[in-house]
């Protein structure tokens, strides 16, 4: 499978929907290889922000997902906690 290349995933990913098939494989393959060897992206994200974007307020879905981002080495960048989002 070939490897993606962060240049080639749109910059404004929302849904699914929006990747072609052969990005999508990519992006699979990409998180086995992170899943297979996860000290290999320690700070892989260093310096980057991550936008957190939550249909629905859910403290434990929020902190998992800062939880998750840490290890990587962003700054998550929450919604404020009651802000609901576009169109929720």
């Amino acid at each position: 499978m070939a490897r993606v290349r962060v240049s080639t995933v749109p910059r404004d990913l929302l849904r699914v929907a929006d990747l072609t098939p052969p990005l999508l494989d990519g992006l699979l393959d990409l998180a086995t290889r992170m899943e297979d060897d996860p000290d290999g992206w320690v700070d892989a994200l260093r310096g980057r922000s991550v936008a957190l974007y939550f249909g629905k307020p859910s403290t434990r879905t929020r902190v998992s997902f800062a939880a998750a981002a840490a290890p990587l080495g962003p700054n998550p960048i929450p919604p404020p906690p009651g802000q609901r989002p576009p169109g929720g």
